[in-house]
């Protein structure tokens, strides 16, 4: 009896069987395009990295490039008659400077020589000091007499 109906179970059997290895067939190709499309994702993600890296760089060098251009701004001039009047001012500046360190070594000089006599008075004080104490000590001893 299991084979009778087995033989009538047979023709289902054979259509899921059919059914299976196309389904199996499906799923193989599925699986090596999965394969492929997993190694195009990676190398698509690498490529993602190397622009967005290459995209940092270019950003920061357009900045330094910015900042470059902003200091070299800084120095052109707009006018030369603004640059004559700044050149005038430094002039001006400058021998004003002059002047004052003029003075200043003047007032050095003034003050070495008021310094140079006070040496010189004190060196006459002294000499004169001394030589006031050399005539006392020059002077004869005199022994008071006792009255004898």
């Amino acid at each position: 009896m299991c084979s009778a109906k087995r033989a009538s179970a047979q023709p289902a059997i054979d259509a899921l069987t059919a059914e299976c290895a196309e389904h199996e067939a499906k799923i193989d190709t599925l699986n090596k395009r999965q394969a492929v499309l997993k190694h195009e994702t990676n190398e698509l993600k690498a490529a993602n990295n190397d622009a967005r890296d290459k995209l940092s760089s270019a950003q920061f060098e357009i900045l330094g490039c910015e900042e470059r251009i902003t200091k070299l701004n800084s120095q052109i001039v707009n006018s030369p008659a603004r640059l004559r009047t700044e050149l005038k001012t430094l002039a001006t500046q400058l021998e004003d400077d002059r002047a004052g360190v003029d003075d200043v070594e003047r007032k050095r000089r003034a003050t070495q020589a008021r310094l140079e006599g006070v040496k010189q008075a004190e060196r006459v004080r002294l000499v004169a000091a001394a030589g006031a104490g050399f005539r006392v000590l020059s002077r004869p001893h005199v022994v008071p007499s006792s009255g004898h």
